[in-house]
């Protein structure tokens, strides 16, 4: 039932000029696009009040921002750094950078009862609601194929210079029909064809 875990090895940020560990424990966390927000250990949680001047609001269980935090944040212009491998330490890893424009969002009516500025993290409630919800998933993209049980995670790049290059994830048990895209072949269960025209 949660099947896009990676490791989340650490989370570091650069405020200032220095680095702040914000997460030196790593533990496996879902990556979930119908989540807004970043759900992590209450200790991640302080160490990002403590690098980003976040106090939490118990009143509507948000990081709610001033003004003046949201003036300093927007002028220092901090990132945060998530290490994420296959496990919780060790192996190959992903280094995904995430700035502040991206946690720069507003909570409205029924979050609060006036909008206001906030700071999309939230305190989880143990290790199965460890979640890297679609703050995260501003700065990174996930390619999934389901019928082999695996993923990738990458960082965005917004250069929109770049060529534009999609290649298709063909289904286990089919042959490539060229540009008209993937066919069911011929002992597959269905008798569909799979592919789409361009106009389509």
């Amino acid at each position: 039932s949660r099947d896009l875990l990676v490791g989340l090895q650490s989370i570091t940020a650069n405020t200032t000029g220095n680095t702040t560990t914000l997460m030196s424990e790593g533990t496996f966390t879902l990556i979930d696009s119908t989540v807004s927000q970043l759900w992590l250990p209450l200790a991640a949680c302080q160490a990002f009040e403590s690098a980003f001047g976040l106090v939490y609001n118990n009143t509507y269980n948000l990081y709610l921002i001033s003004n003046s935090t949201h003036e300093q944040l927007l002028a220092s212009n901090p990132s945060a750094y998530f290490i994420l491998g296959n496990a919780p330490s060790g192996g190959q890893v992903i280094n995904i950078t995430v700035p502040y424009a991206a946690f720069d969002l507003t909570a409205a009516y029924p979050l609060v009862d006036n909008t206001t500025l906030c700071f999309p993290l939230q305190r989880a409630m143990n290790d199965t609601t460890y979640t890297l919800g679609r703050t995260f998933l501003q700065e990174a993209y996930i390619i999934v194929d389901y019928e082999r049980s695996n993923f990738s995670v990458r960082q965005c790049y917004w250069d929109q210079e770049a060529t534009e290059n999609i290649v298709a994830i063909l289904p286990v048990n089919t042959t490539s029909t060229g540009s008209s895209g993937p066919t069911m072949s011929t002992n597959a269960s269905l008798n569909t064809n799979y592919g789409l025209s361009k106009g389509a």
